[in-house]
């Protein structure tokens, strides 16, 4: 029984844990880069450069003020995203320990 669940859980783990992981990275890192990007946009605008990556890259179809508005709210939402993934992973990992814990406690009994 303890056999199976440790190979079963292994198996899980190899989809869930980097995906999880991976995905608390990204988001945690878009949350920053995002509105710093809108406030890059906002202050190339105002000094009227024309930086063709940061122009393109900051919602374009939008003015620079309203894209870091939009900018400072999708950082905030990636930000919340990445946290999400991230409890979630531990979440993850301590139901597997409590789950292994009880098929242990359950092993020994027999």
């Amino acid at each position: 029984m303890t056999v199976l669940f440790c190979f079963s859980a292994f198996i899980v783990s190899l989809a869930v844990v980097p995906a999880l992981a991976i995905c608390s990275a990204v988001f945690t890192a878009a949350a920053f880069v995002g509105p710093m990007l809108g406030v890059l946009r906002l202050i190339f605008s105002l000094l009227s450069l024309d930086v063709p990556f940061v122009k393109d890259c900051v919602l374009s179809c939008l003015s620079p003020c309203a894209a870091l508005a939009a900018s400072a709210l999708l950082g905030t939402a990636m930000f919340i995203a990445g946290r999400a993934c991230w409890h979630l992973l531990l979440s993850y990992l301590d139901a597997v320990d409590f789950l292994y814990e009880t098929v242990s406690r359950m092993a020994q009994y027999r």
